[in-house]
Parts: structure tokens; C-alpha cells; sequence
């Protein structure tokens, strides 16, 4: 049985196996309906993206980071499909002496996090106490700290790409 649901990802869905430096978002997915990419994006939000908030808890930023070039422009094609507008890039650093490519994008600002809950929204319970601590005050006062640690001097962004509509 295990082996049949590896198979069917893998072969039919076009998962990849590890290391996933190359996967990227089955074809059936990137060109489905709104729906089905909004209840996609929706999926992968709750387990690979963040919500924090920046200037004392007040601006909203929905960070998403992967090692997959190809994952994150399957997923920024997706959101620009959808009307979102976003920030990506690239940073680079080493851990243990191995270089780390990492591939990031956010949406920034009060406008793009109200079209995510409506459009895609989280199912996610942190996520949703964080927004509607931010609905209910108008700021989050959970401490949150930068998931892709982008503060580090070692993580800086590289300007290699950005996109907007």
C-alpha cells in the first residue's frame, strides 16, 4: 500500500524525490482553476510560508523560502495569476562549510495580506491567531523574528531577481 501512494506522487503527481532542489508544482496544479490553486497554495502556505509582522508588529509580510529555483517560480507564476504582487530573490550562505542557496519571495503590506485571506487564506492555527490578533489590535505583539533570518550579514538577499506585474 505505502509503496503504491510513492509511486502515484512520484509518477503521476511529478513529485520529486530527495534532495528536493529541483521539484516544482505538478503541471495539473499550475494550470488548474483558481480554486484548486488557491486550496494548493493554500496547503504549502501552512507548511512551508510565514506570517510576521515588521515595524513593532505592525506591517504584515508573507515570506515563503525554498532551495527549489524551479518551486518558487511555479509559485510566484501562481500568485501573479492570482493578482498578487510580491518581492523574490536569492540569498546565499554556508553551513558546515557546504554553500546554501536559498530562493525567497514576499508579499508585503496590508493589501496583499487581505486578498491572501481572502483568495487563499491559512488553515494553519499560528497563523490565524496571528492575524486576527493583527485584525482585532491593529498590530501583533507576539515577538516574531525574520524566518528566512535575513538580518544576518551572512543571508543578505542578492538582487538577483524581482518581480512585479
Amino acid at each position: 500500500m505505502k509503496f503504491s501512494i510513492f509511486y502515484f506522487l512520484i509518477e503521476t503527481c511529478g513529485l520529486t524525490q530527495s534532495p528536493k532542489t529541483q521539484c516544482r508544482i505538478p503541471s495539473l496544479i499550475r494550470t488548474s482553476s483558481v480554486t484548486h490553486k488557491a486550496a494548493f497554495l493554500r496547503g504549502l502556505a501552512d507548511t512551508d510560508f510565514s506570517l510576521v509582522f515588521k515595524k513593532n508588529g505592525r506591517y504584515p509580510v508573507i515570506d515563503f523560502c525554498t532551495c527549489s529555483k524551479a518551486l518558487l517560480e511555479d509559485v510566484v507564476e501562481m500568485l501573479l495569476s492570482l493578482g498578487f504582487k510580491g518581492h523574490s530573490g536569492i540569498y546565499r550562505t554556508n553551513r558546515k562549510g557546504t554553500p546554501i542557496t536559498r530562493h525567497y519571495l514576499q508579499l508585503n503590506g496590508r493589501m496583499n495580506l487581505e486578498k491572501w485571506m481572502t483568495v487563499i487564506g491559512f488553515t494553519s492555527p499560528i497563523q490565524l491567531f496571528k492575524y486576527g490578533e493583527w485584525i482585532k489590535s491593529g498590530y501583533s505583539s507576539k515577538k516574531n523574528k525574520n524566518p528566512a533570518g535575513l538580518s544576518r550579514p551572512d543571508l543578505r538577499p542578492q538582487p538577483d531577481s524581482n518581480w512585479r506585474p
